[in-house]
């Protein structure tokens, strides 16, 4: 079988074995729990893959794949591959060219005969073109050296080469029989000796800071926006003492470059304090305005963005709830100019979009608010506002956004959905029904995956269970949906996609 294909065979297995296990702590992993009575099928579809696969890096696949598409250009093919100046590259002494990838921007370059250099743009845009897995996180390749120089016996050869599919990360290691692997679906780590028996050893948010592997990641190849939800802000994402943005600059040592807003007056955005590897955008009239106009808004921080990143062509937009339906205004040119009330093509300046509890298909709360607006009082948001008329299940905003035959999402574009759990949600007032969410927005609302007119574009969905604390508490109830973007597990599935 096809690696894809065997891939979403596995995950469909998977979903039906194995549902995601509740997050409870942040404790010491758990080791041993086993899915021994699926252990033959799973064994099965492991074992299935190719070990060949396994050993083509991402930058070897990608140049091997250029030969075949372009013959003449470069000969003879399967040169070698070599590392120098900050490039990965094949030199072609026939033809006189080069293709190359730079490590300092992640761009593919070609040179020609004439010496001229050519940028070809980013890599992560041609590895999907060319069928090649993408690079594995470096937290995950962090795990993967650490266990081998720890239980040196279990996992021989040392230093194999990590393989990424759609549903996990994992090495082989032929001498000794064994697997090692990271599910995409569940954020959990697992250990397959020679008896072929899988052993779930718990949660990678929970191995990684044991390991000393939590603060192995890269600066991102573009600059990441921040995108907060209804009735909230940029201090989403930025609550002093326990903060993603303190996350990042602390442990990743990234440059945080200001919290960008758009002054409605002035038609400027202010804000930004320079260059920076993340920002955390403030909308201006949340939640008065509706998607179309906040979708404006989002226009006019990217292109300023990246005036302040000379190049920099694109963005990374991570963007929980409203804030992910405001981005899909953007992108598929929905979104409204403050300036001529005309309507803004998307730029193809964005590289990925990441959401995080977004309701997709709207939210049963939204038609409760509107019906009963003591529950919106009560919960702090405003009945009479844009913002909550867009969000009700079948809005014309929502209904617009979802003909995607008509207003297609970009296929040039990286699609991930993180999906809150942990609290039954509202599906319906009369009679009552319940499903499981973040107690404000539904598992399938937030999947963009379910969605029709998305399966050509490949989204990931990874579902995790939001630790409670008090910060998720609201008028004594818990609500998830309110502490997503403080959440650990959230961070980790961001940084491990980015």
């Amino acid at each position: 079988m096809e690696r894809d294909t065997l891939a979403r065979v596995f995950g469909w297995v998977w979903r039906m074995l194995a549902r995601p296990r509740r997050r409870t702590s942040l404790a010491a992993p758990t080791v041993g729990r086993g899915i021994a009575p699926y252990a033959s099928a799973i064994a099965l579809l492991l074992c299935g893959f190719s070990t060949q696969a396994a050993a083509l890096s991402s930058n070897d696949c990608l140049f091997t794949w250029a030969e075949g598409q372009y013959p003449s250009l470069f000969v003879p093919s399967a040169s070698p591959t070599l590392v120098a100046g900050g490039y990965t590259y094949r030199y072609y002494a026939k033809s006189k060219t080069y293709l190359g990838i730079s490590a300092a921007d992640k761009h593919v370059y070609y040179i020609g005969p004439d010496g001229q250099w050519q940028d070809q743009g980013a890599v992560s845009d041609w590895l999907p073109k060319a069928n090649c897995p993408a690079p594995a996180p470096p937290q995950i390749d962090c795990l993967f050296d650490w266990a081998e120089r720890s239980y040196s016996g279990l996992f021989l050869p040392t230093g194999v080469p990590t393989t990424i599919s759609d549903v996990y990360t994992y090495r082989y290691y032929s001498a000794s029989n064994t697997w090692l692997w990271v599910s995409s679906l569940d954020n959990h780590v697992y250990f397959m000796g020679p008896d072929g028996k899988p052993q779930d050893e718990g949660l990678l948010s929970n191995w990684l800071p044991n390991v000393a592997c939590q603060n192995v990641f890269d600066k991102p190849a573009f600059p990441v926006i921040f995108i907060h939800g209804l009735n909230s802000s940029a201090q989403a994402w930025a609550e002093p003492g326990s903060s993603l943005k303190d996350f990042l600059i602390n442990n990743g040592g990234w440059t945080f470059g200001g919290s960008p807003a758009y002054d409605t007056n002035t038609k400027t955005v202010n804000g930004i304090l320079g260059t920076g590897d993340f920002y955390t955008l403030d909308f201006s009239g949340n939640p008065y305005f509706g998607l179309a106009l906040q979708g404006g808004e989002l226009s006019a921080i990217i292109k300023a963005v990246l005036s302040n990143n000379p190049g920099k062509g694109k963005v990374i937009l991570v963007a929980h709830s409203l804030g992910g339906l405001v981005a899909r205004e953007y992108l598929q040119g929905l979104s409204t100019d403050f300036s001529n009330l005309q309507s803004i093509p998307y730029q193809g300046d964005v590289a990925k979009l990441i959401t995080v509890g977004t309701p997709h298909q709207g939210t049963d709360i939204a038609d409760t608010c509107l019906q009963y607006r003591i529950i919106c009082d009560w919960l702090g948001y405003d009945a009479s506002s844009q913002a909550i008329s867009d969000l009700r299940l079948g809005s014309l905003a929502i209904n617009t956004l979802n003909d995607l035959q008509t207003h297609p999402l970009p296929a040039t574009i990286a699609y991930y959905s993180i999906l809150g759990s942990g609290a039954d949600t509202m599906t319906s007032l009369y009679p009552p029904r319940f499903e499981d969410g973040d107690f404000i927005v539904t598992l399938t609302s937030q999947n963009l995956s379910k969605l029709n007119g998305t399966a050509t574009l490949y989204p990931k969905t990874v579902t995790l269970d939001i630790v409670s604390r008090s910060a998720c508490e609201y008028q004594g109830i818990v609500v998830p949906h309110r502490c997503e973007p403080a959440d650990p597990g959230v961070w980790e599935a961001i940084l491990l996609d980015l």
